[in-house]
């Protein structure tokens, strides 16, 4: 998993499947975000954004139904301020 650091404070976050995930995949590492600091998620390659749900199992995401590419996929996490204002 990689991220794009800016001041110490993660903005995006890539996750890369190596092989085709199924109908959704789930990021185990990632529970400990706030629901209110994920914003768009979507797969690299599809322009809409993808339905997600936090858990206690990490974030969950539908992958689109059409693949976007052949080989990695790769989920797109922007993270925004949890606490704005």
């Amino acid at each position: 998993m990689l991220g794009r650091w800016i001041f110490g404070v993660i903005v995006a976050l890539n996750a890369t499947c190596l092989g085709w995930p199924g109908a959704q995949a789930t990021i185990a590492t990632l529970k400990s975000l706030y629901p209110a600091e994920i914003r768009p998620v979507r797969m690299l390659g599809s322009e809409r954004e993808l339905k997600w749900s936090l858990g206690e199992a990490g974030i969950t995401m539908q992958t689109p139904a059409e693949r976007p590419c052949e080989h990695a996929f790769v989920f797109k996490i922007v993270r925004g301020d949890p606490y704005p204002g």
